[in-house]
C-alpha cells in the first residue's frame, strides 16, 4: 500500500470512528418496542402507543395476526403515537405493535 493510500484510509477510518463516537455520546441509539399492545381509546378505532415510532415507517402493526398497511387509503394512519383505523375494529381485537423510537 502506498503512503498516500494509507493516509487516505487512516483519514476515512478516523472519520468513521469520530462519527460512531458522536452517535454514542449523543445517545442517539434507537430503542425498540416489541409486542406492545396499543391502548384502545374506547371506540375500537383510535389507539395510542407508549412512544412515537421514529421513523414512522418502522411501525409494524398486526391485527389478529395480520400485518396492517399504514397510510391514507390503507388500514390505518399514524400521527405521532396515535393510530387511527379507517373504520372501527370488530371483536376480537388482538393488536400488537413493533417499532423503533
Amino acid at each position: 500500500m502506498t503512503s498516500n493510500s494509507q493516509k487516505q484510509l487512516n483519514r476515512q477510518l478516523g472519520a468513521q470512528l469520530s462519527f460512531l463516537q458522536s452517535q454514542a455520546s449523543s445517545n442517539k441509539t434507537p430503542k425498540f418496542e416489541d409486542h406492545e399492545i396499543p391502548v384502545d381509546l374506547g371506540d375500537h378505532q383510535n389507539f395510542t402507543l407508549v412512544n412515537s415510532p421514529n421513523p414512522s415507517a418502522s411501525l409494524i402493526l398486526t391485527l389478529n395476526g395480520q400485518v396492517q398497511q399504514q397510510g391514507e387509503g390503507n388500514d390505518y394512519t399514524l400521527s405521532g403515537n396515535a393510530i387511527t383505523f379507517f373504520s372501527p375494529l370488530t371483536d376480537p381485537v388482538i393488536l400488537l405493535a413493533w417499532y423503533r423510537h
